[in-house]
């Protein structure tokens, strides 16, 4: 059964309650998705072998206890799972400063909602070193692996990834976000 996809922007407000805004838990999500869904585990530090050294890493994605515990990757992917699951019950709408931001902007240039989302994960991705530090795992991207890797990340359709990120978006108009070729 799928789920339905996260929507980063909520129709209605809601109330936070402190220290549980979504701007800090979105990024364990994203850092999730990489290792367990594109495979990202196999480019950590000590695979396969020793798997849990890379605390940087394991703290990023809440798993910090398990660091230098001996552990095989079939256990350790099996955990993955299970935190990913947790963390996908999770409402995890953006609010706050960002959100905020990322509306007037949107009003201002004519953002989409999946502009918004993208520029929301590049924002993140580059003021999170947890989520930095797990995207790396992947190595360098070409632009369409690049987009496959986005639409898996946001959970956004690679179509959708390729229509807000051609050349003729508003992204890469108003030169906001650009993936090089």
């Amino acid at each position: 059964m799928k789920k339905a996809r996260h929507q980063l922007f909520p129709q209605a407000p809601r109330i936070q309650k402190p220290g549980m805004n979504a701007l800090y838990r979105l990024p364990t999500l994203w850092s999730l998705r990489v290792l367990y869904r594109l495979q990202g585990v196999k480019g950590m530090w000590g695979y396969p072998n020793e798997i849990t050294t890379d605390g940087r890493i394991l703290n990023a994605i809440g798993l910090a206890e398990l660091e230098d515990k001996e552990m095989g990757v079939g256990a350790f992917k099996r955990i993955l799972a299970r935190k990913l699951e947790s963390v996908e019950q999770q409402d995890l709408r953006l609010t706050g400063n960002l959100d905020e931001n990322l509306k007037q902007l949107g009003k201002l240039v004519g953002l989409s909602e999946i502009d918004k989302q993208l520029l929301a994960f590049v924002i993140i991705l580059h003021s999170d070193p947890g989520l930095d530090e797990t995207a790396d795992v992947l190595g360098s991207l070409v632009a369409d692996k690049a987009k496959y890797v986005l639409s898996v990340i946001l959970e956004i359709s690679e179509h959708d990834i390729n229509v807000a990120l051609s050349a003729e978006s508003v992204l890469s108009r108003t030169g906001l976000l650009r993936i090089d070729r």
